[in-house]
């Protein structure tokens, strides 16, 4: 196996907030946020890797071939960044928590890179 690498890459980011329950007036939200009641969304994870391979082509020159694979389970569903009370009731329930904007996360990605060395 000489001349070949194998890595990867493991990254998790804890809930985010995505928005703060509001002060209730009569069991109807008021403009009045709640920050010691946070509205939290999921967890978030991404797996890499990376193979490589180097070989000596010439006397002096050293050709290192590399292929990164980002988000390597193709894990591509939206994330909920942040929501609020839809008061109209347009969305859902009057007056109930909604989401309101999600965030697409990257597709699976190859990158091959080729780098000759002297």
């Amino acid at each position: 196996m000489k001349g070949w690498s194998v890595s990867d890459d493991f990254r998790w980011r804890s809930a985010n907030t995505i928005g703060f329950e509001r002060a209730l007036v009569a069991g109807l939200p008021t403009g009045v946020i709640n920050p010691a009641r946070p509205i939290r969304g999921r967890d978030f994870w991404d797996f890499s890797a990376m193979f490589a391979h180097e070989r000596r082509i010439l006397r002096n020159v050293t050709l290192r071939t590399q292929l990164n694979v980002e988000n390597l389970f193709d894990w591509s569903g939206a994330r909920l960044v942040s929501g609020d009370y839809d008061n109209e009731g347009v969305l859902g329930a009057a007056n109930a928590p909604m989401p309101i904007r999600w965030e697409l996360r990257r597709p699976r990605n190859f990158i091959l890179t080729a780098t000759f060395s002297v």
